[in-house]
């Protein structure tokens, strides 16, 4: 179905940041792999415009347009011209999904656009890049996404089997999180992290995650986490965050700038965080407080103030994905 008519001058979308807090099983140890937990956040964010016919573009935006022109070609799908215009807010390669969710974003985009069905619009993304069920929930539903893993078997790569028979990470529950929480990023001044053919390098380099770790992060997810962002239930939460936030491969991602991670994990506890995350494979670290129960602004203004030559503390609300926009705002493209 058409979200737009094709008569129609130009077409905004936008969506926020996401945060990727969990792996589950990320090497696949029981038959299925990329599985993850993540949230949308209303912000940073990314805008995202389209409009009939052939204009100039940025050499970023011409770049992603010809990219899903190619993917449309390959599947065989018809095409008439368009161009579109990305104004991206979300610092690159710093945990928060600037490119998968900038890539989920646009195709949502020209999917509608064409009217495209979601099968045909994300198979080729999801065949060629190393895009996790998260960042496409997170930019679809929104809230909390709890994602499986798509099916490996033995000597065929996943990517070929998403290419050749269209598996999509399954979207296991959506809960949405409670208007009263809040997420509190520490997004570097430093360095940014691994990205590309070095962030899937960096994860095929570590080992296979405990058997015990996995189980038990398997359990605190099911057991208590989920049901506790349902509930709205903030001490539980956070009790199990800690314990979400510590299985598998998090201790390895939290080395990647072990000097950054720590002095933001440090700001965090001091202001009075519960527990303190790396979003995806880092280095922006980041914490949930409820501000029913914290003073958002003292709680930031601390951590500003303990980190701000090497941090820049954001603090924003949860998102529901997508929304339609208006028009594209003027300013910077991120913070």
């Amino acid at each position: 179905m058409e979200l737009f008519s094709y008569r129609s001058r130009t077409y905004s979308l936008s969506v926020g940041a996401r945060i990727h807090i969990q792996v589950i099983d990320p090497k696949g140890t029981l038959g299925y792999r990329r599985g993850g937990i993540g949230a949308s956040l209303a912000s940073p964010r990314i805008y995202a415009s389209i409009s009939p016919g052939k204009h100039t573009m940025k050499p970023g935006d011409q770049a992603t347009h010809d990219a899903i022109i190619q993917e449309l070609e390959d599947a065989n799908t018809p095409i008439r011209p368009f161009s579109i215009r990305i104004k991206n807010e979300i610092p690159k390669h710093v945990g928060l999904g600037s490119g998968s969710v900038s890539n989920v974003l646009s195709r949502i985009l020209v999917g509608r656009f064409l009217g495209l069905a979601n099968d045909i619009i994300f198979s080729q993304l999801l065949s060629s890049a190393s895009l996790t069920g998260v960042s496409l929930y997170s930019v679809l539903n929104g809230g909390l996404v709890i994602v499986g893993g798509v099916p490996i078997k033995a000597g065929i790569d996943s990517t070929k089997q998403l290419k050749s028979n269209k598996f999509y990470p399954p979207l296991l529950t959506n809960i949405p999180i409670p208007r009263t929480w809040r997420c509190v990023l520490c997004i570097p001044r430093v360095a940014p992290g691994p990205s590309g053919i070095a962030e899937k390098n960096f994860y095929n380099s570590l080992p296979s995650p405990n058997a015990m770790s996995l189980q038990q992060c398997a359990h605190e997810i099911l057991a208590r986490f989920a049901p506790a962002v349902f509930y709205g239930d903030f001490k539980k939460f956070t009790s199990s965050m800690n314990i979400v936030t510590q299985c598998n491969w998090k201790c390895f991602e939290a080395e990647q700038q072990a000097d950054y991670t720590q002095m933001t994990t440090a700001a965090l506890l001091s202001a009075g965080a519960l527990f303190v995350g790396v979003t995806s494979c880092g280095p922006t670290t980041y914490t949930i407080i409820d501000s029913k129960i914290f003073d958002v602004s003292a709680f930031v203004d601390k951590v500003s103030s303990l980190c701000r030559d090497v941090s820049i503390v954001h603090v924003t609300e949860f998102s529901e994905g997508f929304q339609i926009e208006n028009v594209i705002p003027e300013g910077n493209e991120c913070l």
